[in-house]
């Protein structure tokens, strides 16, 4: 069995909102019935329709930064590993590392700065990545709130607006 964790109930959240918002626009493009309606209904469903459109289109710009959020947090956590594991040899001993991509030999204290530094470049990138995240979510939450409001209100403005003589 796949192991649950919370970004990977976050990346599944997250197709599934969007699987919905394109349904729900489907499903109310299908059904709408603009014989039925006058200006104001016609209106209000239109906008309906926008506000899910701009849901699903938000969405899907944040399923496109996905990977790039997810290589990001990986890149932060295997960085903040190297330091646990240099720190840790360090405090039994160990003077200098070998570095594997050049074949030199450094001061741990010099590399585990570098790694340091690192986490930092990560850690910033990955706030960065954050906050454009955390705000094209409101943006598409909002907007499918909106749309769901709009398309009930529209579908329901015959219904409180007609007389209840006129059937």
């Amino acid at each position: 069995m796949a192991e649950v964790t919370p970004h990977s109930v976050m990346e599944k959240y997250e197709f599934y909102f969007l699987a919905l918002t394109f349904t729900l626009l489907g499903a109310s493009i299908q059904t709408a019935d603009f014989g039925e309606y006058n200006k104001v209904n016609s209106l209000i469903e239109l906008i309906g329709w926008f506000a899910f459109g701009l849901s699903g289109v938000v969405g899907l710009s944040k399923i496109e930064y996905l990977p790039s959020l997810i290589t990001i947090r990986n890149e932060k956590d295997a960085n903040k590993g190297y330091v646990s594991e240099l720190q840790r040899a360090r405090a039994l001993g160990t003077q200098s590392v070998r570095v594997a991509q050049t074949g030199e030999q450094l001061q741990i204290d010099q590399v585990i700065s570098t790694v340091e530094a690192n986490v930092s470049t990560w850690n910033n990138r990955l706030e960065q990545f954050g906050k454009w995240h955390e705000i094209k979510h409101i943006i598409q939450k909002y907007s499918f709130l909106s749309a769901l409001v709009l398309v009930a209100c529209s579908r329901a403005y015959t219904v409180f607006t007609s007389s209840p003589c006129s059937s």
